[in-house]
């Protein structure tokens, strides 16, 4: 196979599942420590599954986006604002396969690692309209029509309560600090060695 063939926006990610209890009892216990959840998610080891997925970009536009995007809400009830502000990137999937709340880490094209959390979907992600239906599809929010480069791009799949409905406004914002702040530190040790 001739992999200059292959469009640069299609990578490896690497879907890393984490351990979680998902009786009912233990429901309410996992949102009272979903502020601990978090440091779990970091694991490199035998439970990273490689998936091949199709990254693109999109952005709000009068003429292709729905109204929510227009307005810069997301399908998990988080504004594209709110999630940019704290300098992390809006990722739209398909939930059935990467639940809300699932980090995305990557490489852009000036080698720059960039941290992603899938707060949102349309239905072109989840019909993976630009693989032609045959690998997932994550869509990156963009402020403008770009194209953009990614590599090395890492999935941490999100394992806590419902993140539309499970968690408070309050608790999203915690969620997504810690995940800025987890990453930050992670990436400075990382570089530090």
């Amino acid at each position: 196979m001739n992999n200059k063939l292959i469009p640069q926006a299609v990578g490896v990610i690497f879907l890393l599942i984490t351990t979680s209890v998902h009786s009912k009892e233990r429901a309410s216990d996992q949102q009272k420590n979903h502020s601990k959840s978090i440091e779990n998610l970091i694991n490199l080891g035998k439970e990273s599954i490689p998936l091949r997925a199709r990254v693109t970009i999109y952005h709000a536009s009068e003429t292709k986006s729905d109204s929510d995007t227009m307005s810069g809400k997301t399908a998990s009830l988080v504004k594209i604002k709110t999630v940019q502000d704290m300098g992390l990137e809006v990722l739209a999937v398909n939930p059935a396969i990467m639940p809300y709340g699932t980090v995305g880490e990557f490489t852009d094209k000036n080698g720059n690692k960039r941290i992603g959390v899938a707060v949102d979907t349309g239905k072109d992600v989840k019909s993976a309209k630009a693989s032609g239906g045959k690998t997932p599809v994550i869509d990156i929010y963009s402020q403008k029509a770009m194209t953009g480069e990614y590599h090395n791009f890492r999935i941490i799949k999100y394992t806590g309560p419902n993140f539309k409905t499970g968690l408070t406004n309050a608790q999203k914002l915690q969620y997504l600090q810690q995940v800025k702040d987890t990453f930050i530190t992670v990436n400075r040790e990382l570089a530090a060695r």
